[in-house]
């Protein structure tokens, strides 16, 4: 398996944990789980800053856990970018199901991965972080900056 396959793994297992995790939860029904009635079949909880960070690191979406799951979607992403049908060697001689219009992946299955990762991050605060130091690094790259520092402030 190569190295940009194997992006793909973590994200696999991340997504299977969060799937048995929202099972577990619902196995005694939404009133069990705390979910009250919020309409035709509709129900809500609401979790208390703590809550909502133990049940994140129980479903297995801990600040840690996210950051490298963001590094594997990237690669993942980088991986989409470039993918082809291999024309060379024993894979060119494989047959392709006339549906099969691209050798990705798909962008809509990154595309959620990319929505669920950029909203834990923000809630982590790591996704300001990251861009905040990566304006740093840019700055310290320009000539004629002053000092090369600059402080981010978030409003």
């Amino acid at each position: 398996m190569s190295s940009e396959c194997e992006a793909y793994e973590p994200l696999k297992a991340s997504l299977l944990q969060v799937i048995n995790w929202l099972l577990r939860l619902g196995e005694g029904g939404p009133k069990a789980a705390g979910f009250r009635d919020a309409g035709f079949e509709r129900f809500e909880r609401l979790w208390t800053g703590q809550q909502m960070l133990d049940a994140l690191a129980e479903a297995g979406l801990d600040p840690q856990s996210v950051e490298h799951l963001w590094t594997c979607y990237e690669k993942a992403r980088a991986a989409e970018d470039k993918a082809g049908f291999n024309t060379e060697g024993d894979a060119a001689n494989q047959s392709v199901s006339s549906d099969i219009a691209n050798p990705r992946a798909g962008g809509a299955a990154l595309g959620y991965v990319s929505s669920l990762l950029t909203a834990l991050r923000l809630l982590y605060g790591s996704y300001s972080e990251a861009s905040s130091l990566q304006d740093e690094q840019q700055q310290q790259q320009q000539p004629g900056s002053a000092g090369g520092r600059a402080k981010a402030v978030s409003a």
